[in-house]
């Protein structure tokens, strides 16, 4: 399906800001403006989140392009799988293609968002720390993608069918974004926010990831746990597939009606 998946990425590319002034542009908008919006709070003292090791704009955009990147990759097996249900309920075509456009959707805007982790290192590179580890960053961020695709597929049969889902994950996403490292700090201690952040898998994952790209060493045992999300999400991803070929045959028939 190569070709297909090839096809359909350059359709999409070109129509996705066909009839939009700034383009592409709109990419970086969402982790600019979130950026932007935590610094005004915490420069205004609005709210307190706490020491960072590295500055808290910096800290917060990088945050904001990795947690992204799991985001997209955790919504790509659902969006392709819509986007496509229309050709393949009548054509014998592997749904996996869409899916996998959908992919290639994510590494267009991880490359386009490479302008904002320049420019961050171009406004703090006094107080950043470039190391061999950045060679790690794109691993890193291929393991988050992974995890998060494993974890979407199984969204697919039930969310085809569905919408609540859809809805319920909406809702769910800030709140599980919280309990990761993206706007605040990892949490210490035996509080509610620290139970939550350890036991969170993208915690490690988001801290260790920046750590490389920005400070060149990470915590081993954060490391440690990262890398068991390679393991897991091969699992996840294997099983995910299983189920949903064997839903499809009934997935074409109940979305058919």
């Amino acid at each position: 399906s190569r070709e297909l998946i090839g096809m359909l990425f350059m359709r999409d590319l070109k129509a996705a800001y066909r009839q939009s002034y700034l383009g592409y542009i709109w990419i970086l908008l969402p982790p600019l403006a979130s950026t932007a919006a935590w610094y005004y709070m915490t420069s205004q003292k609005l709210i307190n989140v706490g020491s960072t090791a590295i500055p808290y704009p910096a800290f917060v955009m990088i945050g904001q392009i990795i947690w992204g990147t799991f985001t997209a990759a955790f919504a790509a097996p659902q969006a392709g799988f819509n986007g496509g249900s229309a050709v393949f309920m009548k054509l014998k075509v592997p749904p996996e293609a869409f899916i996998a456009n959908s992919v290639a959707k994510i590494i267009f805007d991880l490359l386009v968002k490479t302008v904002l982790i320049v420019a961050v290192f171009a406004i703090f590179w006094s107080q950043l720390t470039i190391s061999w580890t950045i060679l790690l960053v794109p691993f890193g961020l291929a393991i988050i993608a992974l995890f998060g695709i494993s974890l979407g597929l199984f969204m697919v049969p039930i969310g085809s069918l569905y919408s609540d889902i859809g809805r319920i994950v909406g809702i769910a996403m800030p709140f599980l974004m919280y309990t990761t490292p993206v706007i605040f700090p990892l949490a210490k201690g035996d509080g509610l926010a620290a139970t939550l952040m350890s036991w969170n898998p993208l915690s490690p994952a988001i801290e260790v990831t920046r750590c490389w790209l920005t400070q060149g060493a990470a915590d081993p045992n954060l490391v440690f746990n990262f890398l068991l999300l390679i393991p897991i999400s091969f699992i996840l991803g294997i099983v995910g597939l299983v189920i949903l070929r064997i839903a499809m045959p009934h997935l074409v028939v109940r979305m058919g009606m």
